[in-house]
């Protein structure tokens, strides 16, 4: 039931989004903005995501050690993306950014990501969808090679089903 959610859940969303585009531009923007329902949302999924990562790898914890390694290192990774989406709560919380940031954050607020993007002009918008979609859908079509799919055991590498590649695709 989750693939078949996960299949259809990011198809859908991405269609409402480009209904919103198209039909009132302005209120796109102004739902992508910081503070608004995308952030809000972006934020939800992802420490969502990371929290029943951190349930899998306990309820794992009697299985190969590297399946719980991966669910652990997702869970953390995912949690560390939401609270960096939100700056670390620091709008909520109503934190000044220290000089640091000031300096070195391209949107002068409490997160790497803006300091890694500024310093090294990369966005990480395309990190993460080069990410998307080398696991989500160049992985799931490697497993078609029986020594892959041993090789990515061995490691304890979760691939997703190929029925999400189209969501990976589009999220990407």
């Amino acid at each position: 039931i989750l693939s078949l959610l996960g299949s259809v859940l990011v198809p859908l969303l991405l269609l409402v989004f480009v209904v919103i585009y198209r039909l009132d531009r302005a209120y796109y923007i102004s739902l992508t903005k910081e503070d608004q329902v995308v952030e809000w949302a972006t934020f939800g999924f992802l420490f969502t995501s990371g929290a029943l990562g951190l349930a899998l790898a306990v309820r794992l914890s009697k299985t190969p050690r590297g399946f719980v390694l991966f669910f652990v290192i997702f869970g953390v990774l995912c949690v560390l993306f939401a609270l960096e989406e939100i700056s670390w709560g620091q709008r909520i919380f109503r934190i000044k950014s220290p000089d640091f940031f000031l300096e070195n954050s391209s949107q002068r607020e409490i997160n790497v990501h803006n300091v890694f993007q500024k310093r090294f002009g990369v966005k990480t918008k395309h990190i993460a969808g080069l990410s998307l979609f080398a696991y989500g859908v160049c992985l799931p079509l490697l497993v078609a090679n029986p020594k892959a799919t041993r090789l990515l055991a061995k490691y304890g590498l979760v691939v997703p089903q190929r029925e999400l590649s189209l969501s990976f695709l589009l999220a990407a």
